[in-house]
């Protein structure tokens, strides 16, 4: 649970509670004094590789005027033993910064192209916060070419290492793959028809009908530490003198639900209207392997072979868009609680369908307290309120999330508190007597009202209803029905429960037990 910062203001027996960075008490005849607690975690943090040996980290500063600076942790995994081959370890968290007065730091001496994750929290007198949310990133690494100066990424997901079968007329995409961290890409020689992709190295090639042939393009991978370069044969047939289809994409945009999403095209014949018979193939990006998930729009090539001899294949470039989804809450929590409850636990789920926030946190705001409370991967969520000092009434409960890269901020819903009058036990069924053989059952049955419900303990008299001891070793003596077998030694014995709750107790009146011998 994330600390979150109230001020209470007590005279004599009422109290009032807001939101502030102070918890303030004021007693009758004492001077007032002003109690401070943890900070809430920073959020925001970034981490972004700047060399090949440091990592820059950034976040928001902190609203919270008590914050008096930040500590910064690196995750690290300790082998468990530290001997040679050893398996076993934990995850730790180790300082790397501690009283950082700025919202940034650099953290330098680290190995080139390794990855680490930091975490963040802010301090005060009182203590420190919880951690942030992680941040992860990568030194950089210099170029290079891990499969070899020939070898590209076809738009099918398959490897390719001898020159590339190009059309006339059609657009061929192939990526390279350059190893290093960051890349930048670039075209360092070859025909206008070629480019690159500088953020991702996709190369799209549209030869024209002069291109038909060899054509050789050349290609730079860099970054502040080097580059590397690589050089692509393009073997460019005739396009073919078949009637070329038209293509269309029919499935321009999905919503994001958290799976994969796929657009989709047709081919059209020379009318415009029929449909052609063929199949389809669809890359994203030009190195997907599947469609994209998350929210954002993604460059497609559609390549349509057709199985209509009077036409040939076709390759379209478009635009495939996944929109975000937006979440409603819903099962939200309206509890009826008495008067004096400690604590309450506030429910509920956020989402849409399959998309849901998981691992992103909401706020709860009960009577001006809030909480945030973090979804689970299945978009649910559950928060404890101190609600002892609540007044009967009732109190609106509210709930906001204000969305992420793939969801839109959800509106606010609500749901009603209920606090009630405490009501002391008042018994509503008393047990009756029983005849049982010896080895049957014998049930006593009680119930009575009460707010707060009150527990329920069975007690047992030996001595004809003189005194009466609790039962115990009988998980049924804290129910309602008491349920235990016969023997011949509780003949007489009496029965009888007690009902107890914060405000007070009620007994029944007790049954008798007769136990008949079994003939």
């Amino acid at each position: 649970m994330l600390p979150f910062f109230r001020r209470i203001s007590l005279t004599g027996r009422k109290a009032r509670a807001r939101r502030s960075t102070h918890v303030r008490l004021q007693l009758e005849g004492l001077e007032e004094r002003e109690l401070l607690t943890a900070p809430l975690p920073p959020t925001g943090v970034v981490a972004t590789g700047i060399s090949s040996s440091q990592i820059a980290l950034n976040w928001n500063a902190s609203t919270d005027p008590s914050v008096t600076g930040y500590d910064v942790f690196a995750k690290i995994w300790i082998v468990a033993g530290g001997g040679k081959g050893s398996r076993g370890g934990r995850l730790v968290y180790q300082s790397v910064g501690s009283n950082l007065t700025a919202h940034s730091e650099t953290i330098g001496g680290l190995a080139s192209g390794s990855h680490h994750t930091y975490v963040v929290t802010a301090v005060n007198s009182s203590g420190q916060s919880l951690y942030s949310l992680p941040a992860s990133a990568e030194t950089w690494i210099a170029p290079s070419l891990p499969y070899g100066p020939n070898t590209v990424l076809l738009s099918d997901g398959a490897l390719w290492s001898s020159p590339v079968s190009a059309t006339a007329r059609m657009t061929t995409q192939v990526t390279l793959l350059g190893s290093g961290n960051p890349l930048t890409y670039s075209v360092v020689s070859g025909p206008s028809t070629v480019s690159i992709n500088s953020k991702d190295g996709v190369v799209t090639f549209t030869p024209t009908a002069s291109e038909v042939g060899t054509v050789k393009a050349t290609f730079k991978v860099s970054n502040a530490l080097g580059s590397a370069t690589q050089t692509i044969q393009f073997d460019v047939a005739a396009y073919p003198k078949l009637a070329m289809p038209t293509l269309k994409l029919t499935g321009t945009s999905a919503t994001y639900d958290g799976q994969f999403q796929f657009a989709s095209a047709t081919a059209f014949g020379s009318n415009g209207g029929t449909p052609l018979a063929g199949s389809y193939s669809y890359a994203y990006n030009g190195g997907a392997f599947g469609g994209p998930v998350n929210a954002g729009t993604y460059q497609v090539l559609v390549t349509f072979t057709s199985s209509d001899p009077n036409y040939g294949n076709a390759t379209l470039l478009g635009n495939f868009t996944i929109k975000k989804a937006t979440p409603t809450f819903s099962y939200l929590a309206a509890p009826t609680i008495a008067a004096g409850t400690a604590t309450t636990v506030l429910s509920g789920f956020v989402g849409a369908g399959t998309a849901v926030p998981k691992g992103e946190y909401l706020i709860v705001t009960v009577h001006g307290v809030s909480e945030a409370t973090m979804v689970n991967n299945n978009g649910y969520f559950a928060v404890s309120f101190n609600t002892s000092a609540l007044a009967v009434g009732n109190y609106t409960i509210t709930y906001a999330y204000a969305g992420d890269t793939n969801l839109n901020a959800a509106s606010n819903a609500s749901s009603v508190l209920k606090v009630i009058p405490t009501v002391p036990p008042k018994v509503t069924v008393n047990p009756s007597d029983e005849t049982v053989s010896v080895g049957d059952f014998a049930i006593f049955t009680a119930n009575a009202t009460g707010v707060p419900a009150p527990t329920v303990q069975w007690q047992v008299s030996t001595d004809g209803g003189v005194t009466f001891t609790n039962i115990t070793g009988n998980t049924s003596a804290l129910t309602t029905t008491l349920i235990f077998v016969v023997d011949s030694t509780q003949n007489g014995y009496k029965y009888r429960a007690v009902f107890t709750n914060s405000v007070g107790t009620a007994t029944t009146t007790a049954a008798t037990l007769t136990v008949d011998s079994d003939t």
